[in-house]
């Protein structure tokens, strides 16, 4: 799909205005549906959420045909009651039919329900999970085998399924391709010296929370399930918190693969299918980082590309009030713990949206940009085209009947345990259930508007009363073309909202059964492609989705205005391909799987182009061996309410020709503690590490900035290598920067012809700008050590044409000193008048630019661009990037996929200075979206810093929750300094050579991350620029969240200032962990070769393969 750059400069740098939509849901009143079920649970229980922590879990839901009648029927789970199951009469009117059925279940706390056809006669049977040998729970997974006749015989142990332990759901799928349906059971574990332990313990079975895979063998004596865990890769220990999972085809070979969703401390499992009975556990590789409570999850194709992406619910509120006093994400200090001694990956507590960046084999969170990541104490999310408009959309399931991670709850129930005698402490167990908070909350609509974004619909939708709902499944229950939603309710009967999408003249729809062989009657795991004129949709019948539920196994797609499928593609389970033309929308359409079918390769869905990339890594051949090492060094420690570190920044990189044999080498600074390398090309293409004395006395000096450039006019390459980091406070020796002359061979040694500078500084840019024949500088000043928000000065460097160098008067650039916490510096001369201007941006940074008169400046950003860009900014590249002749600017900023919010109506707020009013020197971010600020962090994170303040004021989390800064801080913020950020937005400045710069920000693909490094190429052969991006920054609290999402994005020119995203599986190139700088290296033969600097990482060597 084609992007065009322009149009999206409203949504990204714009506030945008509200979007009215019509009312889709309404509430069927149960006197009309006759569903009256109702999951009751007593708080008060002698057993409780004291004794069994997943007591608010509540139970599934599952909609699915069981009389083959053509209407899905309803089966609620009871957790400590009967179970309930409906049939669908039509006309959305139900029939109890529970007692004659005989589904009501033994177990005294049932948690899950999935169907399948176990017994392979056509008919759906019904499997419910449950808990069992536990905290008073008794009784196994049961099985209701369906007997054709409304009538259900329990069958567990028959087939090997009467499972005790503590299971949360089943899902069904054929893993190895033999025909039928194998079995994967997901469990949890529950609080004990087994769970706390390191990662390793994962590989330790555990019989009761352990997950489990089941084959479906065929004996003398009929179907039987074999655990087969133990061979087939399958974690199975007591770490294991499974709340859900799902099975899905998410890299495309044909073969299903299982996605875990796990609670607490314990990462989520995905596991790709080896084709050979096997599975390989991936997670780490293939995610930066996950849900940290993941609830439910659903997997489906969110954008419509052809591969599938998945959603975790976790708890993250955005009602501040809620959010302010809930336990959130952990203290930085513990987060480092499990992580570097424990092995743990990167979680953070808030929903997740993975989309499908590199053929399932990597992901990228976008739910902060894409509107998705808070929608309170969430459960079961659930895609789907709600509205039929041709784009899915997110449902979410809400509420827990108390908080149990109230902050205030915690702080008391931790002072009653330690005052209660073993005598009292049901009586304290009872005072602490009543003092902890009501948890209920709207169920969420998110309606997806194209471009992977979603707007909260909730209200306007119908979806407006709290409750505490738990599992949820869709299904076309009065088979009119759009999909109901099923909830069970904790406390309240459970919940049908009737969609009303097919009343509307543009909403059409297109739906599908599947009859497959009698092994796999329902065709679970069958791939589906529709097209039509709106474009091709793809979808995947799966057993269960959400949290502990089924919907339906029918397809359904919305199609918009469009009233044919002009193409139907199915991949049937096992191999084979199904093709039809010229199908109707609205109405059911039956395939059953023909006994012939195209066996040839199917192209309707892509494939990664993992083997073939743009850009081949050449690492190894080239033989670049430099490994950045981060030195351990806490910001955090140093300045607790500080935005982000400052001591990540590290390494970047410079390229020249350093020893004239006309190849380019390239020059690598390293970290405090790390010498920094030279590489020297050869005429073979691989690079030689040159011994640099000075460079090994050096060590102690982080480089923050590097070019090379004559400094004494010798003809040679020398090297300026800028110190900072956060670390150092001013006039500390490392903080000096370095100039290392070129003996003309590529010897170097340290000058000491620079004026002794010992300020944190940051990056620096070379030009001849007073026109004197030799070569200046200028060095950007980042922030004085220990008072983030206070510039460090900035400075221009005169050469006097032998290689030493003296500060500029003042007057020759007067903002110098108060240029802003600078990040990147460039010059340009953007008024083609033959003297370089310069261009600066930073932190909390206009990008500022300053015209060059004869050797004196003066800013001139407010003629050149029609409204100020404050940002984040990370860097800036000059460069004609559509080959118009003008010099074009690229500006990396923190980008939009964050918690922290910027734009011109409300901008992001930091203030700074003496605000606790003990002489120390403060920040307080503060955000907001409607006009009132709140400050970003939690009471407990700013006591840190401002302890009198915080436990003097306000007594409790509560009593300080929901207040905006004035109400906190009052008349403290008056002396303060405020900075402000208006887009956190990349963006392009094209520049028309003598008037000024038009801005647009950048593809929304380049907005996911923060963006440090730009390359500007042909990397396609068709003689347009295209633009390789790399970014990711790590140095912030988990309560941010690190920002990991760039993956290798090229952004493919087309001419006319626009570009098309390429993600990983469409050019090959995945770039993980945290870029810095990117350059273009020229080699023999005219090769191109780019070298990708990573903080705490290996350098990697790209080059040009000019392949499309």
């Amino acid at each position: 799909m084609r992007q065009v750059l322009f149009p999206a400069l409203l949504f990204l740098l714009l506030a945008c205005g509200q979007v009215k939509h019509q009312q889709v849901f309404s509430v069927l009143d149960t006197k009309v549906s006759k569903v009256l079920f109702e999951n009751r649970i007593d708080p008060f229980a002698k057993v409780n959420i004291f004794d069994y922590l997943y007591y608010y879990n509540g139970g599934g839901v599952a909609a699915g045909d069981i009389n083959n009648d053509g209407l899905d029927d309803l089966f609620f789970v009871s957790n400590q009651g009967e179970n309930k199951l409906y049939l669908n009469k039509g006309g959305l009117l139900f029939d109890d039919i529970s007692v004659t059925a005989g589904i009501q279940g033994k177990a005294n706390w049932k948690t899950g329900v999935t169907l399948a056809d176990v017994n392979q006669d056509g008919w759906l049977d019904i499997y419910v999970s449950a808990v069992g040998s536990y905290a008073g729970f008794a009784g196994k997974n049961e099985l209701f085998i369906n007997q054709g006749n409304l009538h259900f015989e329990e069958a567990s142990s028959t087939y090997g399924l009467d499972i005790e332990g503590f299971n949360t759901q089943s899902t069904f799928f054929d893993y190895d391709h033999d025909g039928d349906l194998d079995m994967f059971l997901v469990n949890h574990s529950v609080h004990s010296n087994a769970t706390l332990q390191d990662s390793s313990f994962r590989h330790r079975t555990d019989a009761r929370s352990g997950d489990k895979l089941f084959r479906c063998d065929k004996t003398g004596n009929g179907i039987y399930y074999t655990d087969v865990t133990a061979g087939a890769g399958i974690f199975s220990s007591a770490l294991g918190y499974g709340l859900n999972a799902m099975v899905a085809d998410l890299n495309n070979d044909g073969w299903e693969d299982i996605y875990v969703s796990n609670d607490f401390h314990e990462e989520d499992y995905y596991y790709l299918n080896q084709q050979n009975g096997q599975f390989k556990e991936i997670n780490k590789s293939a995610f930066a980082h996950e849900s940290r409570f993941s609830m439910g999850s659903d997997i489906a194709d969110l954008n419509n590309d052809g591969w599938l992406d998945i959603v975790t619910a976790d708890m993250l509120p955005d009602e501040e009030k809620v959010l302010k006093s809930s336990m959130s994400d952990e203290p930085l200090s513990t987060y480092a713990i499990k992580q570097q001694r424990w092995g743990y990956h990167p979680q953070f507590s808030r929903n997740c949206l993975q989309l499908n960046t590199g053929g399932g084999m990597l992901f990228s969170d976008i739910g902060l940009i894409a509107g998705v990541a808070a929608s309170d104490w969430s459960w079961s999310p659930l895609i789907a085209d709600f509205n039929n408009d041709g784009i899915k959309d997110l449902f979410i399931s809400n509420g827990i009947l108390k908080r149990p991670n109230d902050l205030d709850f915690l702080k008391f129930a931790s002072a009653q345990a330690r005052a209660a005698s073993a005598a009292t402490l049901r009586d304290t167990d009872r005072e602490k259930l009543e003092k902890m908070p009501d948890g209920a909350a709207i169920n969420r609509m998110f309606a997806g508007s194209g471009g992977n974004s979603f707007t909260d619909v909730s209200a306007d939708w119908g979806f407006q009363e709290p409750g505490f709902s738990n599992g949820a499944a869709y299904a076309d229950l009065d088979n009119d073309g759009d999909l109901e939603i099923i909830v069970n309710n904790i406390n309240a009967p459970a919940t049908i909202y009737q969609n009303h999408s097919s009343d509307h003249k543009s909403s059409n729809s297109f739906s599908l059964r599947l009859k497959g062989d009698m092994a796999n009657a329902f065709g679970y795991g069958a791939a589906i492609k529709i097209t039509t004129a709106g474009g091709d949709q793809y979808a995947q019948v799966t057993a269960t989705r959400g949290f502990e539920s089924a919907s339906t196994v029918q397809l359904h797609f919305g199609t918009g205005a469009d009233t044919v499928v002009r193409q139907l593609v199915i991949q049937w389970p096992g191999g084979g391909t199904q093709v039809l033309q010229n199908l109707a929308c609205n109405s059911i359409h039956v395939v059953t799987r023909p006994g012939k079918l195209l066996m040839q390769v199917d192209h309707s869905w892509p494939v990664s182009r993992g083997n073939d990339p743009w850009l081949l890594d050449v690492t190894k051949s080239s033989r670049v061996d430099f490994v950045h090492r981060e030195n351990s060094f806490n910001d955090f420690d140093l300045q607790e309410l500080m935005p982000q570190q400052l001591s990540i920044e590290g390494p970047r990189l410079a390229v020249a020709d350093v020893d004239g044999d006309g190849l380019e080498d390239l020059f690598a600074g390293g970290a405090k503690g790390q010498p920094a390398a030279l590489f020297r090309q050869t005429v073979s293409g691989t690079f030689m590490k040159m011994p640099v004395e000075a460079f090994e006395q050096d060590n102690l000096q982080e480089a923050t900035g590097a070019c090379f450039f004559d400094a004494d006019g010798d003809g040679d390459q020398d090297l300026y290598v800028v110190s900072g980091g956060g670390e150092y406070f001013e006039g500390a020796k490392p903080l000096l920067d370095r100039l290392y002359l070129n003996n003309g061979k590529g010897k170097f040694s340290r000058s000491q012809g620079l004026p002794q500078i010992a300020t944190n500084k940051s990056a620096v840019a070379a030009a001849d700008f007073d026109k004197d024949g030799d070569i200046d500088l200028f060095v950007g000043g980042r922030s004085v050590a220990g008072q983030y928000g206070t510039p460090a000065p900035s400075y221009l460097l005169l050469n006097n044409s032998k290689g030493s160098f003296t500060e500029a008067p003042p007057e020759t650039l007067p903002q110098l000193r108060l240029m802003g916490m600078v990040t990147s510096a460039a010059w340009l001369d953007y008024n083609s008048d033959g003297w370089p201007d310069l261009v600066v941006a930073g932190d909390w940074m206009r990008i500022r630019f300053f015209r060059n008169q004869q050797g004196k400046f003066t800013e001139t950003t407010d003629s050149l661009i029609a409204q100020p860009l404050s940002g984040f900014w990370k860097t800036l590249q000059v460069a004609d990037v559509n080959g118009d002749g003008h010099s074009d600017l690229l500006a990396g900023n923190l980008g939009c996929n964050s918690k922290l919010k910027a734009s011109r109506e409300f901008p992001l707020r930091l203030y700074c200075g003496d605000i606790a009013g003990m002489g120390s020197f403060d920040q307080v971010l503060a955000l907001s979206t409607t006009g009132k600020y709140y400050p970003f962090l939690n009471k407990e994170e700013m006591e840190k810093r401002m302890p009198l303040i915080m436990r003097k004021q306000f007594a409790d989390y509560s009593s300080m929750a929901g207040l905006g800064i004035d109400e906190i801080f009052g008349d403290r913020l008056r002396g303060a300094k405020q900075l402000e950020i208006n887009t956190l937005a990349s963006v392009v400045l094209m520049g028309d050579g003598k008037h000024g710069f038009t801005v647009h920000p950048l593809p929304a693909e380049a907005q996911w991350s923060a963006l440090y490094a730009f390359a500007c190429a042909d990397f396609t052969g068709d003689r347009i620029i295209d633009i390789l991006c790399g970014g990711n920054f790590y140095g912030v609290t988990p309560y941010e969240g690190f920002y990991d999402a760039s993956v290798g994005l090229i952004l493919e020119g087309e001419g006319k200032n626009n570009w098309l995203p390429r993600l990983p599986w469409q050019t090959g190139l995945a770039i993980s962990g945290q870029v810095r700088d990117l350059k273009i290296i020229r080699g023999s033969g005219g090769r191109a070769m780019i070298a990708v600097a990573r903080n705490n990482a290996s350098l990697i060597l790209l080059q040009q393969t000019l392949k499309k």
